[in-house]
């Protein structure tokens, strides 16, 4: 209820609810959905109304990331994007949606051997070795709030 209410709020502030996702990533979009729905079913409706575009890049605004959420938009670089395999797309829009459709914060915690805990990773592109062993768990973390 609490991630429902932040996003609520999120998108108030921001205005964002009238945009709607870039037909691009639909298919990633459609995706955290269904994950979203098959973990938990709270506030999955929030992750089709974050609005997500490419930028040539984000050096220009002072940013060097992959990607960042600012007022309810996501913007992931372009040359970043291109170097991504599918997996990385998949943890690094999820990642954005954390934050832009719940209002997730970046964490640092690991695991006992070095491996990250959340797609809310500070750098979630380190997740990527572990996805495909660990993807339940790094979605049902997510998406209902238990830890690994």
């Amino acid at each position: 209820m609490k991630k429902i209410l932040i996003g609520i709020t999120i998108l108030l502030i921001s205005g964002c609810g009238s945009r709607g996702t870039d037909p691009y990533f639909s298919p990633y979009v459609d995706a955290d959905k269904d994950y979203c729905e098959i973990y938990n079913g709270e506030g999955c409706s929030l992750i089709g109304i974050i609005y997500i575009s490419f930028k040539d890049t984000l050096e220009s605004e002072g940013l060097f990331d992959d990607a960042y959420c600012y007022r309810g938009q996501i913007s992931i670089n372009l040359l970043s994007w291109a170097g991504m395999d599918e997996d990385q797309r998949q943890i690094i829009i999820l990642h954005e949606l954390g934050h832009c459709a719940f209002g997730m914060k970046d964490n640092h915690t690991v695991d006992e051997t070095g491996r990250p805990t959340s797609i809310m990773y500070y750098s979630p592109m380190v997740i990527s070795p572990y996805w495909k062993e660990y993807k339940d768990d790094y979605l049902r973390e997510f998406f209902g709030g238990d830890s690994l």
